[in-house]
């Protein structure tokens, strides 16, 4: 038997599809060009160098702690120097300044009290002295009076 003639006559090779048109507002996708890669380079900084802090305020500080009157002498100099040079300390000048007016001050007031002190007791030591003699010169009295002619 003789096989059976196939009922439809299949093509062997088929058409390309039909294009369809593209949406509207909608086209290739375009991508920017790649953007150059650069070599990395590590670059010193220089920063400028530092004003620094004046050290006739560090010294200001210093001494209105240890000895007042020469913290004012200090930070009034260190002022001086910091408006002229444009350095770092200004407030450390200051507070030598307020430190050693305060202790100046508390240390006067320390030697003026004290010293109204020891004249008050002076003079009251003075004032109560043992019938108007000293302890030199007191009058013997005892039985060496009556012995005397």
């Amino acid at each position: 038997m003789s096989d059976p003639a196939p009922a439809y006559d299949y093509p062997t090779t088929y058409p390309a599809p039909a294009a369809e048109p593209p949406a509207p507002g909608v086209g290739p996708v375009h991508y920017p060009p790649p953007i150059p890669q650069y070599q990395a380079v590590a670059v010193p900084v220089a920063y400028p160098p530092g004003v620094g802090t004046n050290a006739m305020s560090i010294a200001a500080l210093v001494c209105s702690l240890v000895l007042a009157p020469l913290g004012i002498v200090f930070g009034h100099i260190a002022l001086s120097q910091i408006k002229r040079s444009g350095e770092d300390g200004r407030g450390l000048a200051i507070a030598g300044l307020v430190i050693g007016y305060i202790f100046t001050a508390v240390a006067l007031l320390w030697i003026i009290v004290t010293v109204v002190f020891i004249g008050a007791v002076a003079s009251t030591i003075n004032e109560s002295t043992y019938d108007g003699y000293s302890t030199y010169s007191m009058k013997m009295t005892g039985p060496t009076d009556a012995a005397l002619p």
